[in-house]
This record gives C-alpha cells, sequence and structure tokens, in this order.
C-alpha cells in the first residue's frame, strides 16, 4: 500500500491527510458546479457516500502508515540494541557492523549504574519486567531531553 511507503520515506501523514483531503475537495467542487437541475436530496446523498468514503480512506491510510511506521522504529532500534548487547556479551560484532554499517570504537568503557524503582512503581500487579520497563523509560526520556544523547539508540 502506498501509505506504508510514505512511512517509509518519512512523508508526514498530516501532509498525506491534507492531500487526500483536498482530493475529496476538488471531486465535490466538480459534481456540484455540473449539477444544475439536479434534486437537492441526491446531492444530499452524494455527499453523504463521499464523506463515508472519506472516512474509510482516511482511516486505512492511517491504519496503515501507523502499523509501517511502528515497523520502521522497531527495525531501527534492533541494530543498535543488537550490538549493545553483543559488545556487553564479549560476543563478535563483525556481522551486525557489517551488515548496519554502525562504525565501533577500537577500545571503550562500560557504566554501571543502578536506577532504583520509585515507589508508585509498585503495586499489587506489577512484575519486575514492568517496573524495569518503567525505570528505563524514564531513563530513555530524559536522555533524549539532552541534547547531546537526542540520538541516542537506548
Amino acid at each position: 500500500m502506498a501509505a506504508a511507503q510514505w512511512a517509509r520515506d518519512g512523508v508526514p501523514i498530516e501532509r498525506i491527510n491534507h492531500a487526500i483531503h483536498d482530493g475529496f475537495r476538488m471531486m465535490m467542487e466538480l459534481i456540484s458546479s455540473n449539477a444544475f437541475g439536479t434534486d437537492a436530496s441526491y446531492l444530499a446523498r452524494v455527499r453523504r457516500v463521499a464523506m463515508e468514503v472519506l472516512e474509510t480512506v482516511t482511516s486505512t491510510m492511517s491504519f496503515a502508515y501507523v502499523k509501517e511506521l511502528h515497523a520502521v522504529i522497531a527495525e531501527n532500534h534492533r541494530i543498535p540494541r543488537a550490538l549493545t548487547v553483543a559488545l556487553l556479551g564479549g560476543h563478535d560484532t563483525l556481522t551486525i557492523t557489517h551488515e548496519s554499517g554502525i562504525k565501533i570504537a577500537r577500545s571503550y568503557s562500560v557504566l554501571a549504574v543502578h536506577f532504583p524503582a520509585r515507589r508508585d512503581d509498585y503495586n499489587s500487579t506489577s512484575s519486575t519486567h514492568i517496573i524495569g520497563g518503567r525505570v528505563l523509560r524514564r531513563i530513555r526520556v530524559s536522555l533524549a531531553a539532552q541534547s547531546r544523547w537526542a540520538r541516542c539508540p537506548c
């Protein structure tokens, strides 16, 4: 579908929606301008059907666009995460760096940091995985807020 390609190409969804609405607006103007002597109830039905079609087209396009955008984001994060895991685990990184084009330094340091969960992270249904995810999200948001770390693949 075209919407998926537009998402991969980075076309803003607002631009796509605007183009769709412009197309429908032009169609309705064309129909209205050629409808001399046409029954008003007929034009009302045409407008109603056109609005239903517009809603279907917009929602279908938006769904496909967002679905593809999530897939692109996941793929963009998968490679840096795999590389990070390999580096921290002392595993070979040659395949990942070759396929991704990511260049790594000859040497690097690892800093281990402990971020305890906040009291409000705990409730009767929270697993350690969920609590860890909450802590990690707060760390990512904080790092992203810093311009130096804005492109961190964390």
